[in-house]
């Protein structure tokens, strides 16, 4: 169920919007900057769906955010729409109706608007650092997705100390991939330690691999990091065999275990990232204990 005690969300594409997003929104030619399926019957222009975010109706949040997903960073792509609608987003995340709470369509569970717009964000930042033989677009249209990531970590910083947890994680996933720019390098010790307290632990999958793989990056140890998902893999998979065996002795305890584990609020695609973990560097930590 959506939570319907939030502020009134207008649907207009423009004038709904905070003055800063607004004015990105009314200031950018849209009309030469395709998404996926731009022009096609049926499928709205960008302007409509960031418009749309912040609108009324839930089922059209809804709907936005999954579009932006699916028209601006379909198969993990950029198209030339997707940069600038990213600066759109950034400034839509200090307004007080992106506190409104729903279930969105990538993610298990619910959290608030701007942790999903967050989310989205993070995604767009891990595609901006790869490069182009890895299919990621066009190469203007990746040179604008990194030339925008220095004004999105401005907009993002400040929600990395945010109180709602799904916010923090949030946050600091999409700022850990962000720091990816060149230019941003100077700030890593600032956020390494958050990384690695806070998404290194995280329930979420794919925080917990962005955090192996940026402490990485930056030259830290992840042995015990590495470690201790793998022995949470190995952990669950043993639960899972003994759970499915209606004749082996540890089938309730395992059947116990599995529900007293936090569920995994990563995007399906995300979870169990094709990519390796990076290489251990020093001596391992105790890891979790098993069923």
């Amino acid at each position: 169920m959506i939570n319907e005690s939030t502020p009134d969300l207008p649907d207009g594409p423009a004038d709904s919007l905070p003055p800063a997003a607004q004015a990105e929104l009314t200031g950018t030619a849209w009309e030469e900057l395709p998404h996926f399926c731009t022009g096609r019957h049926d499928v709205p222009d960008t302007p409509d769906i960031l418009g749309a975010v912040l609108a009324t109706d839930p089922a059209h949040r809804v709907r936005a955010v999954g579009d932006l997903y699916r028209l601006l960073l379909h198969q993990a792509r950029v198209f030339p729409a997707t940069a600038p609608a990213a600066l759109v987003l950034a400034r839509l995340l200090d307004d007080p109706r992106t506190l409104a709470e729903g279930r969105w369509e990538r993610r298990a569970g619910r959290r608030p608007l701007r942790a999903e717009l967050l989310n989205w964000l993070a995604s767009f930042a891990d595609i901006a650092r790869l490069d182009i033989e890895d299919g990621v677009g066009a190469a203007r249209d990746l040179a604008a997705a990194r030339a925008a990531r220095p004004v999105l970590h401005d907009c993002i910083a400040d929600f990395c100390d945010a109180d709602d947890p799904l916010v923090r994680e949030a946050a600091l996933a999409a700022t850990a991939l962000l720091l990816a720019d060149p230019c941003l390098v100077s700030s890593v010790p600032r956020y390494a330690p958050a990384v690695r307290a806070v998404l290194a632990v995280s329930a979420d999958s794919y925080y917990r691999w962005i955090a192996r793989e940026r402490l990485a990056a930056w030259g830290e140890s992840v042995t015990g990091l590495v470690a201790a998902e793998e022995e949470h893999r190995a952990a669950l998979d043993r639960a899972h065999a003994l759970a499915d065996d209606p004749f082996g002795e540890g089938q309730e305890q395992a059947i116990r275990w599995l529900e007293a584990q936090p569920e995994d609020t990563a995007a399906p695609e995300q979870r169990g990232r094709r990519r390796e973990d990076p290489p251990a560097r020093t001596a391992g930590t105790p890891t979790p204990s098993t069923p």
